[in-house]
């Protein structure tokens, strides 16, 4: 939403100025490479709102934007054993992603507050193992639970 995806970004953002912080790590979406819906905008504007701080006060930043989380996954799955329909948007064939842990993503959010190489830059990050379509997570799906 745009109170939380922007306006709280942004006072954090002001936050981190005020107190001359070094380093600000901002997690973001893959999503908003297709900026469709409200809550893409509003994500765009706190990295760019981060992108013009750090240019006028030298604080380095990291955007980092991850795919889908395997919990978004995990919880399909559970509903699909349950006897729902696998629910996909399209054909499922157009995007393709390799959904991330929460534990994972964590570790790589920490990474890039010591890792410079990392700094000044937007970062998209996945899961292990190759990016899927929905399509193919979806017949894996089904093959795991013989349906």
């Amino acid at each position: 939403s745009l109170e939380v995806d922007f306006k709280a970004t942004v006072n954090c953002i002001a936050a981190a100025e005020a107190l001359e912080v070094k380093h600000f790590v901002l997690l973001s979406a893959i999503c908003v490479q297709k900026p469709l819906l409200a809550f893409h905008q509003a994500k765009l504007r706190a990295e760019s709102r981060l992108k013009q701080a750090a240019e006028a006060g030298g604080m380095a930043y990291t955007i980092v934007r991850p795919t889908a989380f395997i919990k978004s996954l995990v919880s399909q799955f559970a509903r699909v054993k349950a006897g729902a329909r696998f629910v996909i948007f399209g054909s499922g064939r157009e995007v393709r992603c390799s959904p991330i842990s929460r534990q994972d993503l964590a570790s790589f959010l920490a990474e890039c507050l010591w890792d410079q190489t990392k700094w000044n830059t937007t970062l998209p990050i996945g899961g292990p193992g190759p990016a899927l379509s929905k399509h193919e997570q979806g017949l894996l799906m089904f093959r795991a639970l013989q349906k």
